[in-house]
């Protein structure tokens, strides 16, 4: 009989083998549903390839290889992003989107990447394929692309920046419990919710959000080339479903993946094409699949809105 610690040291093993396993390169024939495990394994060489990147679950800058890095780790996306530049088979790349966002610089990381792709490459056309959401730090990656295709149902948009804290400062009062603090300047607590922000401190933060935004602003105008009417309906971070966003100008055709597959095709020349994919730490994805992430005090680009049941 296996005792306790046995069982858990060998489920880790498997789980870690099964990750390596899944971390390499799958190519199979673009059909319907391709996004399956493959059937059939592509010969490699006829550059008929479209690489496929998932982006998936809340965006942040996780180490690429760490084993608990979910689909959002911007160091495993970039890496991906620059595997596939360097890989003659690809003529075109997708970016698969499902994401309510996450931190800015994660996000600034993968759009500089899908950036070098495309001065690599630029005969290869970069289509952005948004499935429930593409939101907030996940539609700025998707500005990149070339093409953006969301379904009409998608939730798209949210272009601003949050920023949020708890407010501890009940608790000394009624528990009796606090945070004594030493600190060298004084703004080096600034984000601390066991006291009262100053005007000066609340001055800082919302200057430094407004800073983000009109990153963000200007990252939407410079690749989506809207009108002062359109940029005028963006700019207060509204969402808005796929059929709402192509009247808006932030998505450019509606339909699902497979569609964003036939549109890719037909823009890079190709017949038969394969996808080219790299799976992720299927550890990692059940965690993400169950909204386990960090929440830290810096500002994020995640919307705030129901998800329809």
């Amino acid at each position: 009989m296996m005792n306790r610690d046995s069982i858990i040291i060998w489920s880790l093993a498997a789980l870690m083998a099964i990750s390596v396993l899944a971390s390499l390169r799958v190519n199979h024939p673009a059909t319907s549903d391709s996004l399956s495990m493959p059937t059939a394994i592509e010969k490699l060489g006829d550059h008929n390839g479209i690489a496929v990147v998932m982006i998936y679950g809340p965006i942040s800058n996780s180490e690429a290889t760490s084993f608990l890095s979910t689909g959002g780790a911007s160091d495993e996306i970039v890496d991906e992003i620059n595997g596939h530049k360097d890989d003659p088979n690809v003529r075109a790349l997708i970016l698969r989107i499902n994401s309510p966002g996450g931190t800015v610089g994660a996000a600034q990381e993968i759009s500089d990447a899908v950036q070098r792709f495309k001065s690599a490459r630029p005969k290869v056309p970069v289509l952005a394929s948004i499935g429930d959401q593409g939101a907030s730090a996940a539609y700025w990656i998707a500005c990149s692309a070339d093409t953006i295709v969301a379904n009409p149902g998608s939730l798209v948009g949210s272009i601003g920046v949050i920023m949020q804290q708890l407010d501890l400062t009940s608790v000394k009062d009624k528990y009796g419990v606090g945070v004594r603090t030493y600190k060298s300047g004084d703004y080096k607590d600034m984000m601390s919710g066991w006291r009262t922000p100053s005007s000066g401190e609340e001055v800082i933060v919302q200057s430094m959000l407004d800073n983000v935004h009109e990153q963000f602003l200007e990252m939407v105008q410079n690749h989506r080339k809207l009108s002062p009417q359109q940029m005028a309906l963006v700019q207060e971070a509204q969402i808005f479903t796929g059929k709402q966003a192509i009247a808006v100008g932030l998505v450019d055709q509606l339909g699902s993946f497979q569609k964003t597959v036939d549109i890719a095709t037909r823009q890079a020349k190709i017949k038969s094409p394969y996808l080219i994919e790299r799976p992720r730490n299927p550890f990692a994805t059940f965690l993400s699949q169950m909204g386990i992430a960090s929440h830290l005090p810096i500002p994020v680009l995640t919307p705030s809105f129901p998800v329809p049941q």
